[in-house]
């Protein structure tokens, strides 16, 4: 079965601009360019895309999508961006995840293989202070960890497992995960 290769990158935004043109930034610059990026910002200052963001998407012929949804919470600004996106593969950032230059690419050489029909991304978490890894390393380790960010899937995969839950500050993305267990959907 062959598959589109356009894909469609949400990306949930509550932060500074700067972290949101550095993400964009990166998207442009993939080995395998995304078709569009969808950026939903929920910040309360939001409402006018950044210029820089719209230079860098133009420049790299890459349709812009902003949504301003003043306080929406991540799995909401998700859900939101699924009702925006285009193209039948969905691939998920978080504005502070920086994907590796070749991340588009790697994961469309895997979904392209029958049957499998999504993969998670593997997100490494960093800190600085003395603090901030007291706190990594009590939660997540130094380790790669299974994350809605940076994961790509079939949309098909999105309709069967359903919306993520949009009412709730953190955590939507791991329920949205067990019920793909669950469905025993194969993903890699």
């Amino acid at each position: 079965m062959t598959i589109s290769k356009e894909v469609s990158v949400i990306i949930p935004c509550n932060h500074s601009h700067s972290f949101l043109v550095r993400i964009v930034d990166s998207l442009c610059r993939q080995t395998h360019k995304p078709a569009e990026i969808i950026i939903v910002d929920s910040s309360a200052y939001g409402d006018l895309c950044p210029k820089k963001i719209i230079q860098i998407c133009a420049k790299n012929k890459i349709k812009l999508i902003y949504k301003h949804q003043c306080h929406a919470f991540p799995g909401e600004a998700r859900n939101l961006g699924l009702d925006l996106a285009c193209s039948d593969l969905i691939a998920f950032v978080d504005v502070q995840t920086i994907p590796r230059p070749n991340w588009l690419k790697s994961s469309l050489d895997i979904i392209s293989k029958d049957n499998v029909f999504g993969i998670f991304g593997g997100t490494i978490f960093l800190a600085e202070t003395i603090f901030e890894k007291l706190i990594r390393d009590a939660f997540y380790g130094v380790l790669p960890r299974k994350t809605l960010p940076g994961s790509v899937f079939r949309r098909e995969v999105l309709i069967k497992v359903g919306r993520l839950i949009d009412w709730v500050r953190a955590g939507e993305d791991t329920e949205w995960i067990l019920r793909l267990d669950v469905l025993k959907i194969p993903v890699a």
